[in-house]
């Protein structure tokens, strides 16, 4: 069972199919991925997921849950590494907004209690959910 920051069993993840079994990066998987966001360097990103296949089942319902709360905006996946820790990579999940700096943060701050917590929690915490201003 996942927690959010409140210590309460996040009921979205408690069930989520990762605590049961991790599917592979099929060709089927990596076209449903790549189909809904934009990738920024697709044999970085296969690679990052194939060495941390936890992520999978996540990454598939994470551009469902961004839609809940952000409406149709675009989603760019891209790899980042940490230059305070070394060897630590992540994925970074960009959201793309129009709003201001404002009301994107409010919206990211729901998300988060909704669903990006848990599951950068589910990842550990190798996925990063970030916004990015259009």
């Amino acid at each position: 069972m996942s927690y959010a920051l409140t210590g309460r069993p996040h009921m979205r993840l408690a069930n989520h199919p990762i605590a049961e079994v991790t599917p592979k990066l099929t060709p089927r998987v990596w076209a449903e991925i790549s189909g809904r966001c934009h990738v920024s360097d697709p044999a970085a990103i296969q690679s990052f997921l194939r060495q941390n296949p936890a992520i999978v089942p996540l990454l598939r319902d994470s551009p469902a849950e961004i839609k809940s709360v952000f409406g149709n905006s675009p989603i760019i996946l891209s790899i980042s590494q940490d230059q305070d820790i070394p060897g630590w990579t992540q994925l970074d999940v960009e959201i793309c907004t129009r709003l201001s700096a404002k009301q994107a943060t409010k919206l990211l701050a729901e998300f988060d209690d909704a669903w990006g917590i848990a599951c950068t929690s589910a990842a550990g915490g190798k996925i990063c959910f970030l916004l990015r201003p259009q």
